[in-house]
């Protein structure tokens, strides 16, 4: 779920609450204020762009780990070799 329904209305109300006081102790300090966006709710599919993400990840510390065995395994056999 994502868009306009990600966020219920006490969340959107506290990340405009925080947005405005983001901004207004930034005019204070600054003296010009750039602003910052205000934050918005996650697009919809983002759940699901986010679980492809973490499996990708997950398959490359597999993909490492193995490769890591494959050379322990191989120097093991080697250092055996010369002994």
């Amino acid at each position: 779920m994502g868009g306009d329904l990600a966020w219920d209305d006490t969340t959107r109300a506290i990340h405009q609450e925080i947005h405005a006081l983001r901004d207004l102790i930034a005019s204070l300090f600054a003296r010009t204020n750039p602003g910052q966006p205000e934050a918005k709710p996650p697009e919809p599919g983002w759940l699901d762009r986010a679980e492809a993400q973490a499996e990708y990840e997950r398959s490359r510390v597999d993909r490492l780990k193995a490769r890591a065995a494959e050379r322990r395994r191989k120097q093991a056999a080697q250092a055996a070799a010369t002994e």
